[in-house]
């Protein structure tokens, strides 16, 4: 036997009124009526508080995790051994999944970008900008001004350095020695490439 529950609008308001119906039927449901559970009866459906919700989800974890457990201890094994045996450089594959799964693609990472230590240095004329350009390829480094900022590149490191004030790329110069790049920029508004000297 299952007992339903019949929701109406028409029945709250009468309760309201004083006038109560019985709230358990007996027989199928109709239409907008939910099934009630009670703990009393063999084979009736569970309604999940959410304690009793928590509960189920400890007893799964608790279930999964000694099958988990030697996964882990196995991945970790592998990890261990492929650091020591240099193999771990630069990525370590982890799949996870069912045996003979295709292994998911490595993610990597770009490779940073080393740091360009700039110093600006205000002058009359406009500002000497020191930047120690060691990483970059000597032969491929360049200058350009744009408004205020100063680009220093070489094709694949390069630097944007915010200047005090706008330059003349034509009245201003660049001089490459030693892994030490010195740019005097003049005052002006001609944006542009500054020829580095070496």
């Amino acid at each position: 036997m299952a007992f339903w529950w019949k929701r109406d609008d028409k029945r709250e308001k009468d309760e309201k009124e004083g006038e109560k119906e019985p709230a358990e039927q007996q027989g199928e449901p109709e239409g907008n009526e939910l099934p009630i559970a009670p703990a009393n009866i063999p084979g009736a459906p569970r309604i999940l508080t959410p304690e009793d919700l928590a509960e189920e989800m400890r007893r799964m974890i608790e279930q999964i995790m000694p099958q988990m457990a030697p996964l882990i201890d196995q991945m970790a094994r592998d990890i261990q051994r492929a650091l020591e045996s240099g193999q771990g450089k630069g990525e370590i594959r982890i799949v996870i999944g069912p045996a003979g799964a295709a292994p998911m693609p490595p993610q990597t990472q770009p490779p940073k970008q080393p740091e360009i230590p700039v110093e600006i240095i205000p002058t009359e004329e406009g500002a000497l900008v020191v930047a120690q350009v060691g990483e970059m390829d000597p032969e491929r480094v360049s200058v350009e001004i744009r408004g205020n900022t100063l680009i220093i590149g070489d094709g694949t490191i390069g630097k944007a350095v915010p200047l005090p004030i706008s330059g003349d790329s034509r009245r201003s110069r660049a001089v490459l020695r030693n892994g030490i790049l010195e740019i005097t920029v003049v005052k002006g508004e001609t944006p542009g490439e500054i020829n580095v000297e070496r």
